[in-house]
């Protein structure tokens, strides 16, 4: 490996007790999407370490009750174009879940509220700038862009749209998402619809009114069971009924249902023949004098399957992970959203999934290996000085 490599190696090493500490710092600072005031504490505390590095920042404000979006830019004058990173500082966990000392290091693992979802990644990104900086790298401007309702999937705003312009013109992306423990990256992603539905009918005694009765809760069955019917894993579409209310009475016909149903799907089309089966069943009334209405939150984050230059780039991560000793990546494309696919949208060939490894996202287990943080941000370091080798410029 070549002297570059040894320096950013040695850069790391000798800063892995400062990664764990600014990381614990990151973790302390809870906040769910919709605590705005909290998120914004996590993401002022990491602007002020770019600040520090040199990062020229600009905020976007997508709602009011959201913590916005910065966009960073290390180097802006620089010939290449831009390598970008990604990241998001919200969680799905509300501040005060994981008790008075969210985080801790026990036996090589870290464990808090977002450690690996995603603010072990966004330590990781800053310690590749900090380890460019202090070998003098100069080729590309480095720049991040660090959301505050990911965890939201951004209902009801536009920061898809930011996130969009935002990655115009960038060389690549690296999204900071939790890395598996089978060591995959993820080389594509569906997008995710919800359909609420309310059912209303006509309510009765179970036993007196059993011909008058219209049983709300019957109905909504009849409708997920037709819904259900639409999945299609072969296209690489789900269909997820995931809540349900209805009724407190057993010996009560229910007059009111309420139900949630998920939709996954990669292309405008499957989502088109999802979207026009669950309204089918949602507009006919398999009991006669039952009906329905629905609202439907959109996830703003575009699907995207793999590239020849996503290949091409994990390809080339691979050939760094032989050189360094490190396990080679394997491939996957998952079902959750993130804001990769926005990136890709923009003409940026994307690799996701390289944050610190783990498991348990979205649950009080959660939990990082401190290693994996270590040697992954000394392969992305590499990966930003060797970028040229990746081919996506036609080279």
């Amino acid at each position: 490996m070549n002297r570059q490599y040894e320096a950013v190696s040695e850069y790391i090493e000798a800063h892995k007790e400062e990664m764990n500490q600014t990381l614990i710092n990151l973790v302390n600072l809870e906040g769910r999407y919709n605590e705005k005031e909290h998120v914004e504490k996590a993401m002022d505390y990491f602007c002020s370490l770019l600040e520090k590095e040199g990062f020229e920042l600009k905020k976007t404000e997508v709602a009011l009750d959201r913590a916005g979006i910065v966009s960073a830019i290390l180097g802006k004058d620089r010939p290449g174009k831009p390598i970008l990173f990604s990241g998001h500082f919200d969680t799905v966990y509300q501040k005060g879940d994981f008790g008075p000392a969210p985080c801790r290091i026990e036996d090589g693992k870290i464990y808090g509220p977002g450690v690996i979802d995603m603010k072990g990644g966004d330590v990781m990104m800053l310690y590749v700038a900090k380890a460019l900086n202090a070998i003098g790298y100069k080729e590309h401007p480095i720049k991040m862009i660090l959301v505050g309702d990911e965890e939201a999937d951004h209902v009801g705003n536009l920061a898809d749209q930011v996130v969009i312009e935002e990655s115009r013109g960038c060389y690549c992306g690296f999204n900071m998402e939790p890395g598996d423990m089978q060591n995959r990256l993820v080389v594509g992603r569906k997008t995710q619809h919800t359909f609420f539905v309310d059912v209303n009918g006509v309510g009765g005694h179970a036993g007196n009114d059993v011909l008058t009765g219209k049983n709300a809760l019957l109905e909504a069955v009849l409708k997920i069971a037709d819904m259900a019917k639409l999945q299609d894993l072969d296209k690489g579409s789900s269909v997820t009924p995931s809540i349900i209310h209805s009724g407190n009475q057993s010996s009560a016909i229910p007059d009111h249902c309420e139900f949630a149903v998920d939709i996954r799907f990669k292309s405008l089309e499957e989502g088109e023949r999802l979207h026009a089966g669950i309204i089918k069943a949602i507009e006919t009334s398999y009991i006669a004098g039952t009906t329905a209405s629905y609202r439907l939150d959109v996830a703003r984050f575009v699907p995207y399957d793999e590239t020849e230059e996503i290949a091409k780039l994990h390809r080339f991560m691979n050939v760094l992970a032989e050189e360094m000793g490190l396990p080679a990546f394997g491939k996957i494309q998952r079902g959750g959203v993130s804001d990769s696919g926005n990136i890709v949208a923009a003409g940026v060939p994307t690799l996701d999934g390289l944050g610190i490894m783990g498991e348990f996202a979205h649950n009080l287990r959660e939990y990082g290996v401190l290693e994996s943080m270590y040697d992954r941000t000394k392969l992305l370091t590499c990966a930003v000085l060797r970028i040229h080798e990746t081919g996506l410029d036609g080279n």
